[in-house]
């Protein structure tokens, strides 16, 4: 089921924890799993990038060239950022994927450089500790 979103989005779309009770921190430290791939599902799931691909929705996208992933980024519109990122960095491929709440998208996303190293990223300056020792202590290829 795939779900928009808009300003007229409930609330338990967005901030999921909402339905539990829970804290934003609590929820995310529980639910992390949901945004957690082996590492080579963005290698072996992208697509070859043509002119102006990618979904017009938010979340995480990994850049591919010679599969390997070159660049992790974040997005409030993936379809624009991967052009930006065609104007100037070389890629062939990209995956991406969302659902992320909005105040979480930046820890996936450092959760996925720390991991994976891309020779483009820069380390990610601020990171949850929880994210920081999620991305060190995990194996280097989970089993699903």
């Amino acid at each position: 089921m795939d779900i928009e979103f808009s300003a007229d989005t409930p609330d338990r779309f967005c901030k999921p924890w909402l339905e539990t009770g829970q804290t934003p921190a609590v929820w995310f430290e529980e639910n992390f799993e949901r945004f957690v791939f082996p590492d080579d599902y963005a290698v072996s799931s992208a697509v070859p990038y043509s002119y102006h691909d990618g979904p017009c929705e938010s979340g995480v996208y990994f850049l591919i060239e010679d599969n390997r992933v070159v660049y992790v980024g974040k997005a409030a519109n993936i379809s624009k950022r991967l052009f930006a990122h065609y104007l100037s960095k070389r890629f062939t491929h990209y995956w991406c994927f969302g659902g992320i709440p909005d105040m979480f998208m930046e820890d996936v996303e450092a959760f996925y450089i720390l991991r994976f190293a891309p020779p483009l990223n820069v380390k990610p300056g601020r990171c949850d500790p929880f994210v920081k020792w999620l991305a060190t202590s995990l194996n280097k290829s989970l089993n699903y």
